[in-house]
């Protein structure tokens, strides 16, 4: 797993050389996540976590209306299951986010997710308990839109859509259940 982290970092930092017009920069907002089941013909959605997202980015223009922006994200993620269980899940996430620049500084954005789990745990009433029986590795489709400012200040709104089944127990397997995460993010950030 270290192996991956550490390729991802260094083409990261290599594929900003490689473009013209390159910045770095910071972000940070919030979260807002939850998670789809699915087992049979019915699914249920947990209700919305709130936490925080933060990171760096690397934005290569590579003409006047197209750049890639790749980051390195921590997320706070999970989902609530009522009021008394609430699931805290934290992922490394590395988004390559290609943005197409439709009028001065406003773009939209797609782009795929690699998000790998830094910490999970579980809150049940007042109890917090390790959970074991969680996939290391998610996958994820993200969408959004923003606006660069001249300054260096962006702004951004992004919906990211799990593609992986995140349950790895055995129970979910036995049920054919598969588990997928949901997110909302709202950022501020600043290029150098």
């Amino acid at each position: 797993m270290k192996n991956v982290f550490l390729i991802v970092v260094l083409s990261f930092f290599s594929c900003s050389i490689m473009a013209q017009d390159v910045s770095f920069g910071v972000k940070a907002g919030a979260n807002f996540s939850n998670a789809k089941t699915e087992a049979d013909s019915e699914s249920a959605t947990g209700d919305v976590k709130a936490g925080l997202v933060l990171g760096v980015f690397s934005r290569m223009m590579l003409t006047d209306a197209f750049a890639i922006q790749p980051e390195i994200l921590y997320s706070q993620e999970g989902y609530k299951d009522g009021k008394n269980a609430k699931m805290n899940l934290s992922y490394v996430n590395i988004p390559v986010m290609a943005k197409v620049f439709l009028a001065e500084g406003f773009n939209l954005q797609a782009g795929p997710q690699l998000g790998i789990l830094a910490g999970k745990k579980a809150k049940i009433g007042d109890e917090r308990v390790d959970i074991d029986d969680m996939k290391s590795i998610n996958f994820s489709l993200n969408f959004g839109a923003g606006y660069d400012f001249e300054q260096g200040l962006s702004i951004e709104a992004r919906y990211c859509l799990g593609l992986t089944n995140v349950d790895d127990s055995e129970l979910a397997e036995f049920l054919d259940m598969t588990t997928k995460t949901r997110s909302f993010q709202l950022t501020l950030g600043y290029r150098f």
